[in-house]
């Protein structure tokens, strides 16, 4: 039986948990305010069309909160941390403007732009700016297997009032056709490495993940042995939890509520 008086630390996706594009989920981000006391709130979004810093400035524009740098967690930190392990110089990075310029100014002696000659790795972000020449440009590199192919997370729509927007799983999967290839390493989640150091500092059971994926927001809490509140505020439906079939080593969500403000009904 999930409890939430047991969890010392929420793992809070964005996108669909806690806002909608720029409109907040009314009762998440109450239910958020009225328990602070209550848990440490780490956020993270599989979403790489914005940097760490304007996920700071969203949460207190949209929802009114303040947190710091170090709650938040996005796989751009990932994929720095890749390119300084390889030691890359070359990489053909597909973002928009803010992310480009948030990673130029973290990588300085890494040249992001196309170079058929030079680049050793596509690194495929959540590109709201994708342009035909982007695509073309990254598939002809892709011709090459010895350039390694990096993407920062799988989810195929982003939620939005107005509809789901094609992501990066769209983007994949459009390259995939045309060249083939497939992301040599995905980042985001479920990758339960972007977890892995509040694992050590809480342990798995006083942790739980907040989310409205079942791919990745679930599978990351599968991944890292911890439980999984669904809500069905963003792109999972009832329907799609009544329709999974969950295989041996799966399990259903610890719970599955309407909107992250129904935590505080008897939960």
């Amino acid at each position: 039986m999930f409890n939430i008086n047991e969890k010392k630390a929420l793992i809070l996706d964005l996108d669909g948990t806690i806002f909608l594009g720029d409109k907040q989920i009314v009762p998440a981000v109450q239910w958020l305010k009225d328990n602070a006391s209550r848990f440490d709130y780490y956020y993270l979004t599989n979403n790489t069309s914005k940097t760490p810093d304007e996920y700071l400035r969203k949460l207190e524009k949209v929802g009114g909160i303040k947190t710091t740098a170090e709650y938040i967690i996005t796989p751009l930190f990932a994929l720095s941390d890749y390119i300084n392990l390889k030691g890359f110089t070359s990489v053909y990075l597909l973002a928009n403007a803010s992310v480009t310029a948030h990673m130029r100014a973290t990588h300085p002696n890494v040249d992001f732009e196309y170079d058929r000659e030079k680049n050793q790795a596509v690194a495929m972000t959540y590109d709201t700016e994708i342009t035909f020449d982007k695509f073309k440009n990254a598939c002809w590199l892709l011709e090459n297997n010895g350039v390694e192919y990096l993407a920062t997370h799988p989810d195929k729509v982003c939620p939005y009032p107005e509809g789901d927007l094609p992501d990066v799983g769209s983007f994949i999967e459009l390259v995939k056709a045309t060249s083939g290839r497939v992301p040599n390493i995905i980042f985001g989640k479920p990758n339960a490495g972007l977890i892995s150091n509040l694992l050590t500092k809480y342990g798995a059971s006083a942790l739980a993940v907040a989310g409205d994926r079942l791919y990745t927001d679930k599978e990351l809490a599968d991944n890292a042995g911890v439980d999984f509140i669904c809500v069905l505020s963003g792109e999972t439906t009832r329907g799609d939890i009544d329709n999974r079939r969950y295989r041996e080593k799966d399990k259903p969500p610890a719970v599955v509520l309407e909107n992250l403000g129904d935590l505080g009904v008897g939960i």
